[in-house]
């Protein structure tokens, strides 16, 4: 296409991006825009018109840029969904509750205002800062876990991570970044070029293994299985081959086989182990005296769940609707299995399941802080059909 020609569409665009408040939206519109109206200009062409004529004519089918964009800046908001935290804040409302007049109840609202301030800050990161910190999460978690093992606490096996005289459970928090930071780093790693196909899907395959060989190796089952979980999600969604995709899904499973088993408490030994501190990951089942706000729990989990599973199809943009899926994934799973073990319906695992938002402890709450920002940030920029 001649100079004069690409110069009258871009102008064209400007006018329209222009209009535009939302800076994130302006690159995909023009995009799109342009690969609509050179696909016009090309099939005028191909029947004889001139380009000049051409482009004019596609154009005019557009119609007046300056309204063009005034509709569009309409549809291109940055959309804030409260519908989440909300819940989040909710949830936590009866966390505190059940924790009242107890030792731990003080520290339990600190860690939800820091939690509360996560979200804020991941949802006003600009597109770029935040894929950036996504794809660091994984990083993040391996360093973590690297510091902890050597300069943290640990305590029943369970490695700590001290910052500023605040323990963090770095396992359960890494099972969350991994599930998070794998599909970033990957989607990063895939529009840098930087591998061929095939070596693609080794490093995939690769991202995925080396979380499982470490929670497996320590025995860290849980964490392991919210990985496995997300891990196998993201990898179905993003288009790797059948083949890797089973046999990576079966080197995942029998990483964990070999420590699942040792790792379950029967439902039989259930209330033998449930201690009468409602701080606990059976915090649920110490709601049992008070009907109605176990079932209020209850209910706001399964709504958190449903929702958070429905919103994240009505993102647009492949990359960010597949982060927000194996998000709310990792949170489901967590919401799920907390839920029946509780009610005595499945066995639950030694170390544990954190019942989001009302178990007690650092670590679980920032992790689903974490999740509800990453889901919120990604909300935000759903109708983007590409996020720069």
């Amino acid at each position: 296409m001649k100079n004069d020609s690409s110069e009258q569409i871009s102008d064209f665009l400007k006018t329209i991006t222009d209009e535009m408040a939302f800076s994130e939206a302006r690159n995909g519109t023009d995009k799109e825009l342009r690969f609509h109206i050179e696909e016009q200009v090309d099939v005028a062409m191909s029947y004889g018109i001139p380009e000049k004529t051409a482009v004019a004519e596609a154009l005019k089918r557009m119609g007046n840029a300056k309204d063009l964009g005034v509709s569009l800046n309409k549809i291109h908001q940055p959309k804030l969904d409260l519908i989440m935290p909300l819940l989040a804040i909710l949830l936590s409302a009866v966390g505190i509750w059940n924790l009242s007049g107890s030792r731990w109840v003080g520290m339990q609202m600190a860690w939800i205002m820091i939690g509360t301030i996560l979200i804020a800050a991941i949802y006003f990161l600009p597109i770029r800062s935040f894929k950036n910190l996504t794809a660091s999460l994984y990083g993040v978690s391996a360093l973590g876990l690297l510091i902890s093992y050597f300069s943290g606490v640990v305590e029943n096996g369970q490695p700590y991570l001290v910052i500023a005289g605040l323990n963090i459970k770095m396992v359960d928090l890494a099972g969350v970044l991994f599930a998070l930071g794998f599909p970033a780093l990957d989607s990063r790693i895939k529009l840098s070029q930087a591998f061929s196909k095939n070596w693609l899907s080794v490093w995939r395959v690769g991202l995925f293994l080396m979380p499982m060989a470490y929670f497996s190796y320590n025995g860290f089952v849980w964490p392991g299985l919210l990985f496995f979980i997300s891990g196998l999600c993201y990898l179905g969604m993003s288009g790797i081959s059948t083949l890797s995709f089973v046999g990576t899904g079966l080197l995942g499973c029998g990483m964990l086989a070999t420590r699942f088993a040792e790792s379950v408490v029967s439902i039989q030994d259930l209330n033998r182990a449930i201690v009468e501190n409602a701080h606990t990951d059976f915090a649920l089942k110490s709601m049992q005296q008070a009907m109605l706000a176990e079932v209020v729990a209850a209910s706001l989990l399964a709504v958190m769940a449903m929702y958070g599973i429905k919103s994240s199809f009505s993102i647009k943009d492949s990359n960010l609707r597949t982060l927000a899926l194996v998000g709310i994934c990792v949170m489901t799973v967590q919401i799920f299995a907390s839920v029946l073990a509780n009610l005595g319906l499945l066995p639950m695992i030694a170390a544990g399941i954190n019942i989001p938002f009302i178990s007690y402890g650092g670590s679980g709450i920032v992790a689903n802080f974490l999740i509800i920002g990453v889901l919120v940030a990604c909300l935000k920029r759903k109708s983007l059909s590409e996020a720069a």
